[in-house]
């Protein structure tokens, strides 16, 4: 359980986009306002599994410049970043943490930055974390590895921690004959072709193919469509300038899924609370805080709610200065007895919004 103490959002038209980011703002466009510097203290949320992706996607950004070569190399860098990322490591906090930590190694070993096939007479070259960037600079970033086929863009691959599938459809297999590519979640897909349009920004050419990887390093593929590249772009475009045209309210998409994982919901006007079931988010005003013998606590909100901490506070006096305070508090677990009775877990983040 963590406490953050945020400033009020503030709201600012971004003047360039990132894949990742784009992609993410097209489903609310009201994101767009929001993601700036100002409100960084929102995106420090406890979701291990972006942490321990973000350790794999720095070891490929090190291993751009400064080429690692062996197993010892590998695991130390892997240690210190992890270190960087998460105080105390990661290894008991991400489900399947050692299957990742293969798969990162796997990807960082197995591709040297140019090899020659005499049979296929291809030269093939993988470049990992390259700055790209669009010719009027609206949209920029970093594929995880753009493979070149003599000189060529051949590829894009773009690794992940997390399920890639929409949870919409049902689990396949590999023996289902389903065509994969066509199942992966929007937001991967669209981030995959606005790489491809900064490629074809930088080397004049589009990639002939768009790979998502798989924790266990399994390579989902699919043809890169350049009309499917330019629409999506041309969306985004439309939405820039809707941000200095539209209201707040105009702009909003608020739904379950959508405001679920949202980085802005504390203090999002327009958001819609996850209701615990088992786990969710609730939010009201602390009128009052039990410090209990154990150097546990429960937290009283002005509904009725409470909130029980079953494991000892190592910091009481900044849980006690939370009375009377406007909290949200996400990833709380539901009692089973009592309807307005919730438990904090180890994933919990109480956001104090200063008003």
């Amino acid at each position: 359980m963590r406490i953050i103490t945020v400033s009020p959002l503030t709201k600012q038209v971004p003047e360039r986009f990132s894949p990742s980011g784009a992609n993410w703002i097209l489903k609310c466009h009201l994101r767009g306002l929001f993601k700036n510097t100002n409100n960084k203290g929102y995106d420090l949320k406890n979701n291990y599994a972006a942490a321990l992706g973000n350790v794999i996607h720095k070891i490929l950004d090190i291993n751009s410049s400064n080429r690692i070569n062996t197993e010892e190399e590998f695991n130390i860098i892997w240690q210190l970043t992890e270190q960087e990322e998460q105080n105390g490591g990661l290894k008991y906090l991400v489900k399947n943490y050692a299957r990742y930590k293969y798969a990162g190694k796997r990807l960082i070993l197995k591709e040297p930055d140019g090899v020659f096939h005499e049979r296929s007479n291809f030269l093939w070259q993988f470049l990992s974390e390259r700055w790209l960037a669009s010719s009027d600079g609206f949209l920029r970033g970093r594929p995880d590895t753009l493979v070149l086929k003599n000189g060529l863009p051949y590829e894009i691959k773009d690794y992940k921690t997390g399920q890639v599938f929409r949870e919409d459809i049902p689990e396949m297999s590999a023996d289902s004959g389903a065509d994969f590519y066509d199942f992966i979640k929007d937001e991967y897909r669209n981030q995959l072709l606005l790489y491809a349009y900064l490629v074809r920004e930088n080397y004049g050419f589009f990639p002939t193919k768009l790979t998502v990887v798989t924790p266990d390093g399994t390579e989902i593929s699919g043809p890169c469509i350049p009309d499917e590249v330019t629409g999506l772009v041309s969306r985004i475009r439309v939405m820039q300038q809707n941000l200095t045209k539209l209201r707040e309210g105009e702009l909003a998409s608020p739904s379950a899924l959508n405001c679920r994982y949202c980085n802005y919901k504390p203090d999002c006007p327009f958001r819609i609370i996850t209701e615990p079931g088992p786990y969710g988010d609730i939010a009201g005003t602390a009128v009052d805080i039990n410090a209990h013998t154990f150097g546990n606590f429960t937290i009283t909100l002005n509904s009725g709610q409470k909130i029980f901490m079953p494991q000892p506070c190592a910091d009481m006096d900044s849980v006690l200065k939370l009375k009377g305070k406007p909290l949200f508090i996400n990833n709380v677990k539901q009692s089973a007895s009592h309807p307005d009775g919730y438990s904090f877990t180890k994933f919990s983040i109480i956001y104090n919004v200063q008003q």
